[in-house]
């Protein structure tokens, strides 16, 4: 079994030069990974009646220039003698409002981390109500396997005996490793925070990474992976 893979390998590196390989590799990963994801989150079999975008509504807050939802709790809720009590909302009927909210004297708050909500101050209203918490989701782990891949890429240009097959197979365990095909494929709020986090995280750790291997430190790289961990701490 070696042997036939040892001779392909050969002939791989006769044909296409290895710096050449290692892009080709990378780019089909890319478009591989990228295809795969969306196929995993499923847009079109997804029941969104039932969905909150948080991320989109407490963007829309921030650009009115507040921390708390603009959606305000109704009066049936806020009449109970205890709103948290789960048997008492039931009895009285009491289920439209957001379920994964703090509720602070009158007012919903969201206790997840703010960063991937100021990414999206850039867009309108009208398009924040068609950016769901799986949209974020999907971005975020497509972002957090690129950054990871480079890493990966980064890493290897150095080990010059090593197989390119191998560089190939990392490339595709990096993408298809689990627990992020089962995140995708029921991605909401949960698995969108987790995913910013670990983007940004990875994503300093590249930048910190990359310019180690440089002849003499480059100060943007150290400022752009700051700046990356501190979205990933304010992203859980």
């Amino acid at each position: 079994f070696h042997e036939p893979i040892r001779r392909l390998q050969s002939r791989i590196t006769t044909l296409i030069e290895r710096g050449l390989a290692i892009r080709i590799i990378f780019t089909f990963s890319i478009l591989l990974v990228a295809s795969a994801y969306l196929w995993f989150i499923r847009f079109d079999e997804r029941d969104t009646s039932l969905s909150y975008n948080y991320y989109s509504e407490l963007a829309r807050s921030f650009k009115q220039g507040k921390f708390h939802l603009t959606e305000t709790p109704s009066p049936a809720l806020l009449a109970l003698s205890n709103p948290y009590n789960y048997a008492l909302r039931k009895q009285a009927g009491v289920e439209d409002f957001p379920w994964d909210a703090s509720l602070y004297d009158g007012k919903f708050y969201i206790y997840w981390g703010p960063s991937p909500s100021l990414f999206l101050l850039f867009f309108n209203d009208e398009t924040l109500t068609r950016i769901e918490d799986h949209h974020l989701a999907l971005v975020f782990a497509f972002g957090l396997f690129i950054y990871s891949a480079l890493i990966v890429t980064t890493f290897w240009q150095k080990l010059k005996n090593t197989p390119v097959w191998v560089y190939a197979t990392s490339l595709l365990v990096l993408g298809f490793s689990i627990p992020v095909t089962t995140m995708l494929s029921g991605a909401n709020v949960y698995e969108t925070a987790i995913f910013a986090c670990q983007f940004f995280f990875i994503g300093g750790c590249y930048w910190a990474y990359s310019t180690l291997n440089d002849e003499s430190p480059v100060l943007w790289k150290f400022a752009l992976a700051g700046i990356h961990w501190s979205f990933a701490i304010g992203s859980r």
